[in-house]
């Protein structure tokens, strides 16, 4: 049961994001059991969208770090 950190886009994420609490907002691990992740580093977008998922509320922004995080 972690700890969300800052999550800032909806998949594609700004790389500002704690990659735990992304992935689990992508679905890829569950809060309460973590788990290994992989991802991928971006080139930054323009903007990253908010959303809602598996409870967790990620915010959205503009271009507010040098790259994006995926989840494969």
């Amino acid at each position: 049961n972690g700890h969300v950190g800052l999550v800032v886009g909806s998949g594609p994420y700004s790389a500002s994001s704690s990659v735990c609490s992304a992935a689990a907002h992508a679905g890829k691990i569950k809060r309460a059991a973590g788990g290994k992740i992989r991802f991928r580093v971006i080139r930054r977008l323009r903007s990253y969208t908010a959303s809602q998922s598996y409870g967790i509320q990620s915010r959205a922004s503009g271009p507010d770090a040098e790259t994006g995080i995926v989840f494969p």
